[in-house]
């Protein structure tokens, strides 16, 4: 499928396009069954006043895509459903215990999709990572997924907003924990903070910016 803008003000790149829309394919779960091929082209190469074409050629058909995604999203309700939270509503905690449950540990040789990690197929961080992003969705979160690097290799997680603020939620300890911004940055990770929410704690912040007498 092809897409094509004409965009009054635009700064960016071709590079830039690509990123947004790799960003746009992992905040949708329910659809991530294969990154599509991104093509983007700009014209002219200069100014701000520009058309922007974006294709994009998925490794399936869209009606396969479409049942595989209606299919995912049924199974993510339905455990939802069978696993009722403890209170009012689910904590993030419980949503990933909710997935150890459902899920084979992580395999790095495994399938790169949430299906797969749904149902205990062999799935790799990716795949848990896109599944986790489903349930906290259809939960009511507000998450976002995160493409990072830990001791100079590729990594993701997630960022969500677990009520005290946003924080990220890493799926790769032993015991899944929240992080602020500095928690992370002290363990290694790095990311593009422009690209996501701030994952900061509002108590010491503020203390940190009040003058004496405050």
């Amino acid at each position: 499928s092809s897409l094509v803008l004409r965009a009054s003000y635009f700064t960016g790149d071709t590079d830039s396009v690509r990123s947004m829309a790799a960003q746009a394919y992992f905040d949708t779960p329910q659809s991530a069954f294969g990154m599509p091929d991104i093509q983007v082209t700009l014209y002219p190469d200069i100014g701000t006043q520009r058309i922007l074409e974006i294709s994009l050629h998925w490794p399936e058909k869209q009606d396969s895509l479409s049942v595989r995604s209606e299919d995912l999203i049924t199974l993510a309700g339905q455990l939802l459903r069978d696993n009722p939270p403890a209170a009012d509503s689910y904590t993030p905690g419980e949503l990933v215990s909710l997935l150890e449950q459902a899920a084979s540990p992580v395999d790095g040789a495994g399938a790169a999709d949430p299906y797969s990690a749904l149902t205990g197929q062999p799935a790799n961080l990716l795949a848990h990572t896109l599944a986790l992003e489903l349930l906290l969705q259809q939960a009511g979160f507000d998450v976002t997924f995160v493409n990072g690097m830990v001791n100079g290799a590729d990594t993701c997680w997630l960022i969500v907003d677990a009520g005290e603020g946003y924080r990220h939620l890493l799926l790769t300890d032993e015991t899944p924990a929240l992080y602020t911004d500095l928690e992370l940055t002290a363990l290694g990770y790095l990311w593009n903070a422009d690209l996501y929410p701030d994952c900061v704690d509002y108590d010491t912040a503020l203390s940190t910016t009040q003058t004496p007498g405050e």
